[in-house]
């Protein structure tokens, strides 16, 4: 038999102590590591979702717990450096409070240092006898690419004879470079120079039709006359539909005598003419096309917000905060929204693919940021549309596409399924991005070699999508069916051995990617029956990637009511990009033709017919920032040739 086991040996108080210590050091490292997992887990969570990082808010006494150590000594340093210092000279108040500072309202003052450009909008034509009595001077600011400017409109006041102020009814845009800065009190806001003060002599000659030649002429609207009554009348700044509170210049003082004494006696029978004040995108607003184009292509485009821009603006001398950049995008939105509506209903109407997808947005809220999403829509080569919900459901979709009879290019998400199985609705087409990334994931499992091979199936149809692509519709389907069929049907038939094999696990990456293949299958083999449907979607996840990059930067949305805006104008540059055209010249001619342009021709303006458009315009009105423009003749959409890039 054998012998039992010796009993152990009587363990001393130090060994125990030693073994305690021992216990306690893992079981705090256990701790730490067990924290520091959870932590990586949190952020594996918010890479996963794309959600933004909570606020820092942390238990105060959780902090005091920790840091009682480090609060005494500061504590002492404090008290030690607060004796060795000087008393303060300020008597009276508590100190370090902050004085309050109001912040002016009304049109600001404009830097005196930025160069001047002087808009002249006169009557046209303008009898003989016409004498100028004065002039509506009022600002805006304007931008070329590295330089602002300020523009000066000038509305001359004439006096004429009641029966020739009825054959003033155009308008003439004349643009004057300035060579010397203005004088102060010719801006509204600007302080008056005091009465001892040199005054700059009259000048010889008014101001008028003869300064020099007309620009562009346009019929105006309406208040282009004043009637004066005896000699006590005068138009008050702001009439005659002033887009401003426009300063009045007095008449010169030097003017021929004659003219001087036919105004006096005969001041019955005349009136007053002055041009309507030029149509804006936003009415009484400060910015010229040029600059609402520059800032806003800079958020949505550059990817600059807005209080990066402040910052910048505020560097070169002219600052302009945050809040004027967010007036001035809702402003611009309410009007340009209209032509991405007018893009959605015509590629509802005449697109024959739809590629969509979706992405979550951070919205800001009073407690914590919510969740809204951003939905893409390219229509073949032809627009580009954002649109936003609040939530992630099928009733986006399915009132975008109501109506739609073409295909719908999509992921396999379940928020499109509405979208198909009954009699009228659109053909369904799948991305084979998506199918090859499902065996890009099963490449760290077990079933490396398989995963592989399932790759090699999907680059081999994108390496010969590649090469045909440029070829028409009916070519590329052919060649399809010719080279891409066999290696479809080779892919079927091992995609269906696997499935039946018992060595794919259920629930490995693998048996996922296969599942995949097997439930979109039908979708998947869309592009072997037409020629026009892309083999994959990728359009559309670049068009959301270049909103993902801008969401890095901006954070969030302010609410549910602004994120149309982001969508507006996204949607409108990339649209530009997709068509080659420069999206800041785009905005700035956009905004230009908008406030006169017919509601019923606004697909005209989106950027797939905007070359042609912008061919039928007046080079020389398109080249101010203001004034009359001519509208071009109508002209036919469908059939007419794009103009390429």
């Amino acid at each position: 038999m054998s012998s039992l086991p010796s009993s152990p040996e009587p363990i001393s108080a130090a060994q125990l102590a030693a073994l305690e210590q021992q216990l306690a050091r893992m079981t705090a490292e256990r701790d730490e590591y067990k924290s520091r997992a959870e932590w990586l887990q949190q952020q594996l969570e918010r890479l996963k979702y794309d959600a933004k990082t909570p606020r820092e808010r942390v238990d105060p006494r959780q902090i005091q717990l920790v840091f009682e150590p480090f609060s005494q000594a500061l504590l002492g340093l404090a008290a030690s450096d607060a004796s060795a210092e000087p008393t303060s000279p300020q008597g009276g108040g508590r100190q370090g409070t902050k004085q309050r500072t109001t912040t002016p309202h009304g049109r600001r003052i404009l830097p005196e240092h930025l160069p001047v450009e002087t808009l002249v909008l006169t009557p046209s034509p303008l009898p003989e006898e016409a004498i100028q009595i004065g002039a509506e001077i009022s600002w805006r600011l304007g931008y070329r690419r590295a330089s602002y400017y300020r523009l000066r409109v000038v509305r001359p006041l004439f006096v004429v004879s009641k029966d020739a102020a009825e054959t003033s009814t155009e308008v003439t845009a004349t643009r004057l470079l300035d060579t010397e800065p203005s004088r102060p009190s010719d801006g509204p806001g600007q302080p008056t120079p005091p009465a001892s003060a040199p005054r700059p002599s009259a000048p010889s000659k008014p101001s008028g039709p003869d300064v020099a030649p007309p620009a562009a002429t346009a019929p105006p609207g309406d208040g282009t006359t004043a009637a004066a009554c005896g000699g006590s009348s005068a138009l008050a700044p702001g009439d005659a539909g002033s887009s401003e509170p426009a300063a009045t210049t007095a008449a010169p003082q030097q003017q021929d005598r004659p003219g001087r004494d036919a105004l006096a006696g005969d001041l019955l029978d005349r009136t007053i003419v002055v041009a309507p004040a030029p149509d804006e995108l936003i009415a009484r607003g400060l910015p010229t096309p040029d600059l609402l184009a520059h800032v806003l292509v800079g958020k949505f485009a550059d990817k600059l917000p807005f209080n990066r821009q402040e910052g910048i603006s505020a560097r070169e001398g002219v600052p302009i905060t945050r809040g004027t950049m967010c007036g001035w995008a809702e402003a611009a939105h309410k009007s340009a929204r209209l032509v991405v509506e007018a893009m959605a209903a015509d590629a509802r109407e005449h697109a024959h693919v739809i590629a969509t997808d979706a992405t979550g947005v951070l919205v800001q809220a009073n407690d914590k940021c919510k969740r809204g999403h951003f939905w893409v829509y390219v229509a073949d080569r032809d627009h580009v549309i954002f649109r936003y919900t609040p939530v992630h459901s099928r009733e986006e979709p399915k009132a975008f596409f109501k109506g739609f009879r073409g295909t719908v290019l999509s992921d396999a998400s379940n928020v499109y399924d509405v979208l198909f199985g009954l009699p009228d609705s659109p053909g369904e087409a799948n991305c084979w991005s998506h199918a090859r990334r499902y065996f890009f994931k099963a490449l760290d499992s077990e079933d490396r070699d398989k995963a592989l091979i399932g790759l090699g199936f999907c680059n081999e149809l994108f390496e010969l999508e590649r090469r045909w692509k440029k070829l028409p519709p009916a070519k590329r389907l052919e060649i399809r069916r010719q080279r891409a069929r066999p290696v479809v049907e080779m892919l079927a038939r091992w995609k269906d051995e696997q499935r039946e094999s018992p060595h794919v696990a259920d629930g490995s990456r693998l048996r996922k990617a296969l599942n995949y293949l097997t439930n979109q299958w039908p979708a998947l083999c869309k592009f072997l029956d037409d020629g026009r449907v892309p083999i994959h979607n990728n359009e559309s996840e670049r068009q959301l990637r270049s909103l993902v990059v801008g969401r890095a930067n901006w954070l969030f949305v302010g609410s549910d009511d602004t994120a149309p805006w982001t969508c507006t104008f996204v949607s409108l540059v990339g649209s530009c990009h997709l068509h080659g055209i420069d999206p800041e010249g785009y905005l700035r001619d956009l905004f230009r033709v908008l406030p006169v342009w017919p509601k019923h021709r606004l697909l005209e303006l989106s950027p797939k017919h905007w070359r042609a458009t912008r061919a039928l315009l007046d080079e020389a009105q398109m080249a101010l920032p203001l004034g009359p423009l001519t509208m071009p003749p109508t002209r036919p959409l469908r059939g007419a040739a794009v103009t390429p890039a």
